[in-house]
């Protein structure tokens, strides 16, 4: 969700040969995200547009997202706390989030929807795994 230039969509397609939704509601983004994915020469990806979900339909095991903090809370919030409608049962969402952007307050209201686990925390960056 927000993939911008699409790592890590790539990076996880490239590992783990899993198949891989991108989408940003970016045109620019898309554009290289597609570049990016067919310099690496990966398969089982689709990338499109969609502003936070409103062009998902699927259900996903994982949602990966580096929510777009300068969107605005609103935004941010709409990805993180919808994100629970378009996970499988038993499915993930990981984030990451700077500390000095939110983190302990995004935290404290995640868990009010999710189980949060705090799986690194380092120079400031928090990296989440929030499931339900």
């Amino acid at each position: 969700m927000g993939c911008g230039y699409g790592v890590f969509g790539i990076i996880l397609n490239t590992i783990t040969n899993c198949s891989v939704d991108m989408v940003d509601v970016n045109l620019r983004a898309l554009h290289l995200a597609e570049m990016n994915s067919s310099l690496n020469h990966c398969s089982n990806v689709q990338i499109f547009e969609s502003n936070t979900y409103s062009n998902i339909h699927s259900k996903y095991s994982s949602i990966i997202t580096n929510p777009p903090i300068r969107a605005g809370k609103k935004i941010v919030y709409d990805i993180v706390m919808n994100a629970k409608n378009y996970l499988n049962e038993n499915g993930n969402l990981f984030l990451v989030i700077r500390k000095e952007q939110g983190a302990k307050s995004l935290i404290v209201d995640l868990k009010k929807v999710y189980t949060v686990d705090i799986l690194e925390k380092k120079k400031g960056f928090y990296i989440l795994k929030c499931s339900f």
